[in-house]
């Protein structure tokens, strides 16, 4: 009772002293800046309307992060950039809602059905339509004062200056705090602007192809061009978004040829995920030129590689290269505010999104340099923009320690059959736990009941699940999936990276039959049992109690083996296994690392050899089924040793 009692004594002391700073916030105390910011309304610009929040950028990002204020009492003004291709329509809900992720999908669904690309454009039409309905303006401007401008600008540390569409004059606004939430834009290198325009060769993004799916044709130069006669495009770049519409556009426009040019896909991914990515683009039929960059775009139109090769003339060419925060960020002054930012985006803390050189300014989504580029998602967007609010409506003190950027993203190439990774990537693994902390379950979608049953129906040929735990406490560590759906079973896994959980805990759970996340568990089932702890875990609460305590004796001695006792001694055995997994892969890089170990005096870290092995181990694989990879071209043993000689050149970039 004594220690209940002294238990309620702290939850009440800790809920007085959160309404304290509610009350003292709201009566415009803001920690830093709050006394500058309070200064100033009591000078001649006081007339002008201040806010608690002003967010700029309605994409994923601003819109939950609006919401969040708005709920939490906040007087806030979203503000966001008017589209000016399509014909003065106002909408919010950034490039995911009107020029990525929602025409993209509603294009890849109708092109499954094979119809023509009007057919497909009015579905897409009508997809937006439906997504923009419910993130009307009018909603939003029930709680929030939203303002469409052509251009925005910082003019001093709590003021903005902003030019609202059919507004005759600048309008000035002030607020307590400033969130930045303007995302990214698609990456154009003006060397390659200058090129096609001399070549008369159009460029186009993903905006300009997707924007303009509500678009006439005569505005539209992209879907103006005729589907039904025999034209080339190319595609410059590797990553989802050239898989996506590469796949995409073949089914729509299946009389065009479509060329793809980038010197890997995924690149971010294990080798595995690159492989089924190359082989879902070949079978669509898309000629891709691997190991390659675009060099220049010859006067003629013909295009050079930077391989030396040399492709025939292109009747249009779409960049995939990227996303860049620069544009937007350029456009808003941020040096008249103080604010701190780089080519990634808006400096900021990572744990509570705050700039670095201006306490009073956040920013979210994917111009915050925080968020890692491989995670910059709109999911991850929305989940930074409600936790930047909620870092500033409340103290630091209750919100240290808390992660606001989502370590856990799932990362999802929506293809057709679906690509998906979540967690750690076996190079990943192998770099933190070494090549004998971690196990690796793997499994082919091709034999099992699933595929039989719809083999008539989709390729299941290049569908497989592979699951990473860590070796000793069972902890599920990543998943890499490729099926119909690769997406969902992602997030499964991402829940459970997220709360720790094991394949034993994933094991005790039961998977409808025939569902593809079935497979899921079979791997889970097979790692959980794999060893006598495992085993004990599944014999009941004895069991299960001698099992757990044997996986607990286990990580302890590990830790005491490699942190205190001897992580020297296990250092070099490990580093003796890897050279010898590298001698009896190649004999002839046993050859070139004597010699080059001669020479420095040195031996590889383990971390370095262990990078090479898992690279090796993968160009193994690709040789004995005779195929090429993103990263090399043709595989052969003096690639692996190129390799190994850059590696030791630059450690730091293994």
């Amino acid at each position: 009772m004594r220690l209940l009692s002294g238990s309620l004594q702290i939850v009440a002391k800790s809920s007085l002293f959160l309404t304290a700073y509610i009350v003292w916030s709201s009566i415009g105390h803001d920690g830093i800046g709050s006394v500058k910011a309070l200064a100033i309304n009591t000078q001649s610009t006081s007339s002008l309307p201040c806010y608690d929040w002003i967010i700029v950028g309605a994409g994923a990002s601003g819109l939950f992060a609006s919401g969040a204020a708005s709920l939490l009492g906040k007087s806030t003004c979203l503000i966001d950039q008017a589209d000016p291709t399509n014909s003065g329509l106002l909408a919010v809900g950034g490039d995911c809602s009107n020029a990525a992720c929602v025409p993209s999908k509603a294009l890849r669904s109708i092109a499954r059905q094979g119809v023509s690309d009007h057919k497909a454009r009015q579905y897409a039409d009508a997809a937006i339509n439906a997504v923009r309905a419910r993130e009307s303006p009018d909603r939003i401007r029930n709680t929030t004062d939203l303002y469409f401008v052509q251009s925005c600008r910082f003019v001093s540390t709590h003021e903005m200056e902003i030019q609202a569409i059919n507004a005759s004059e600048p309008l000035r606004l002030r607020a307590r705090r400033f969130l930045i939430a303007t995302g990214a834009s698609p990456i154009v290198p003006e060397t390659f602007q200058a090129q096609a325009k001399a070549a008369g060769l159009p460029l186009y993004t993903y905006r300009s192809i997707l924007q303009s799916v509500l678009a006439t044709e005569s505005s539209a130069p992209f879907w103006k061009m005729d589907g039904s006669t025999k034209k080339r495009l190319l595609i410059v770049g590797g990553g989802a978004t050239a898989c996506e519409l590469g796949q995409t556009l073949v089914r729509l426009r299946p009389q065009w040829d479509i060329c793809l040019v980038a010197p890997s896909v995924l690149p971010s991914e294990d080798v595995k995920l690159q492989q089924a990515a190359m082989n879902i683009l070949a079978k669509a039929g898309i000629h891709c030129h691997w190991s390659a960059r675009l060099a220049r775009i010859l006067p003629d139109g013909r295009v050079e590689l930077s391989d030396g090769a040399l492709l025939s003339p292109f009747d249009g060419a779409l960049l995939c290269l990227g996303r860049s925060p620069v544009d937007s960020l350029e456009s808003l002054h941020l040096d008249s505010a103080g604010i701190a930012w780089t080519n990634v985006g808006v400096t900021v803390h990572e744990q509570s999104l705050r700039s670095v050189s201006a306490p009073h300014v956040f920013a979210s989504g994917d111009c915050a340099d925080a968020v890692p580029l491989r995670s910059r998602t709109a999911a991850q967007a929305a989940w930074t923009g409600f936790y930047a609010i909620r870092n500033g409506a409340l103290p630091r003190v209750l919100t240290f320690g808390s992660a606001s950027v989502h370590p856990t993203v799932p990362r999802v190439v929506y293809t057709d059959p679906e690509l998906a990774c979540v967690g750690k990537t076996v190079s990943e693994c192998v770099l933190k736990y070494g090549l004998n902390g971690f196990d690796v379950a793997y499994c082919t979608e091709e034999g099992s009941d699933r595929a039989d049953m719809e083999r008539v129906e989709r390729d299941t040929s290049v569908c497989f699940v592979e699951l990473r735990a860590e070796k000793r406490s069972g902890i599920i560590l990543g998943c890499t999936a490729c099926g119909p759906a690769a997406a969902e079973l992602a997030n499964v896994i991402g829940v459970a990276i997220t709360n720790k959980l094991t394949t034993s805990d994933v094991a005790r759970s039961i998977f409808s039959y025939p569902s593809h996340g079935y497979l899921l568990h079979r791997l889970a089932l097979s790692m959980a049992l794999s060893d006598t702890n495992g085993i004990l875990e599944v014999c009941g609460p004895i069991g299960g109690f001698l099992g757990r305590t044997g996986r607990s004796v286990s990580c302890l001695r590990d830790f005491f083996q490699r942190g205190v006792l001897g992580r020297k001694r296990q250092l070099r055995k490990r580093q003796w296994e890897a050279e010898g997994a590298l001698r009896t892969l190649y004999p002839s890089i046993s050859k070139e690392r004597e010699s080059n170990q001669t020479e420095n005096k040195e031996l590889l870290s383990y971390n370095h050899v262990a990078a090479n092995i898992t690279l090796c181990s993968e160009i193994e694989n690709l040789v004995s089924h005779g195929h090429s990879t993103p990263s090399f071209g043709v595989i052969s043993k003096n690639h692996a040793i190129e390799f190994l000689a850059w590696a030791e050149r630059n450690p730091s970039n293994v």
